[in-house]
């Protein structure tokens, strides 16, 4: 794993030192052909607590910005699109106000600037879905996702030619990644945990707060983590689960497609812990299980949950022998 993306993972748990933070927007300036836009959003935020960051640093990093405004100014001179000329104004009446600032104020107002350069004008897509709520649809590349209950993905509406064709998810989601035949652009879905690449295969990403798990029924994939410095080839059938607290990737091979049943509007999950079952449960219906006998968690059953249906769910539960009392969103197993 590069410094880069170590400070990055340190960006996101909130354990970055100011030294480090300065570090971080350092590297970011030098890579002009990344997107960084989340990233910078959040380092904006954690400068915040610095307003006494050096004035050197602050001008040294002006000067940056402003060599890379010209030379996006040079490249868009011969361009007649009437949004790139609006662009263009608009970068020189930000480059005018920055000239007037200083220090702490200049490096504050960098990093906001750096923010909406990266972004551009262009607001990104969100896709979400509610509780017991699944959604289908088509990326620009037309490859398609079919995305889980509770859970986004965000991505812009537009990938440019020869960059890396990115989504941010959060929750369940799986994909059928059309591969670019024409450049081979890789397809990127990045998670708090790790970062999927693909060429054009058929996957299933499962990012919740506890752990992260990746299923491929085709293709190859590789796994970036965050917090590892080796990656991870997978094959199909296998599924490959990070858990936040261990740190550690598990990966076992599948039989049966079970992890991307949900897809069909029915999760299920055979011989599997209590425990597991009410996680899921939780993810998909917003229903929180109590357990009175913890010997219960280890218990291992077969359960079929229909996403959209959580009456049923209920049933199905009942039906497996267990002893519940059901008080709102709150379901209490005796």
């Amino acid at each position: 794993m590069t410094d880069k993306k170590k400070l990055i993972a340190k960006l996101y748990k909130g354990n970055c030192s100011r030294e480090e933070l300065e570090t971080l927007l350092n590297l970011l300036t030098e890579a002009p052909d990344e997107d960084y836009s989340d990233v910078m959003a959040k380092l904006w935020q954690e400068l915040k607590s610095y307003p006494e960051i050096e004035e050197p640093m602050a001008s040294e990093m002006m000067r940056q910005l402003l060599a890379r405004v010209e030379r996006q100014e040079s490249v868009s001179v011969e361009t007649t699109n009437s949004k790139i000329r609006r662009n263009q104004t608009s970068i020189r009446i930000r480059r005018r106000s920055l000239i007037r600032y200083s220090g702490a104020a200049a490096a504050l107002l960098l990093v906001g600037f750096f923010f909406w350069f990266w972004s551009g004008t262009e607001k990104p897509i969100v896709v979400q879905t509610t509780f017991a709520e699944q959604k289908t649809f088509e990326l620009p590349d037309h490859s398609t996702v079919k995305l889980n209950a509770n859970s986004s993905l965000r991505f812009h509406k537009t990938w440019k030619k020869g960059k890396t064709r990115q989504v941010w998810l959060n929750g369940e989601a799986y994909f059928e990644v059309q591969k670019d035949q024409r450049t081979g652009r890789k397809f990127q879905v990045i998670t708090n945990d790790l970062t999927v690449e693909v060429l054009g295969t058929v996957f299933n990403v499962n990012a919740r707060e506890a752990s992260t798990e990746v299923f491929l029924a085709e293709g190859k994939v590789g796994l970036d983590f965050k917090e590892k410095t080796e990656g991870i080839l997978m094959e199909p059938g296998e599924l490959v689960t990070y858990s936040r607290s261990s740190g550690l990737p598990l990966k076992k091979q599948i039989e049966k497609e079970a992890p991307t049943s949900w897809k069909d509007g029915t999760a299920i999950m055979e011989d599997a812990l209590l425990k597991d079952i009410i996680q899921k449960i939780h993810e998909i219906y917003d229903v929180q299980v109590v357990v009175e006998n913890a010997e219960y968690l280890e218990r291992q059953f077969t359960v079929f949950l229909p996403v959209d249906n959580p009456e049923m769910g209920y049933s199905m539960l009942v039906a497996m022998g267990l002893e519940i009392e059901k008080a709102g969103k709150q379901w209490l197993i005796k």
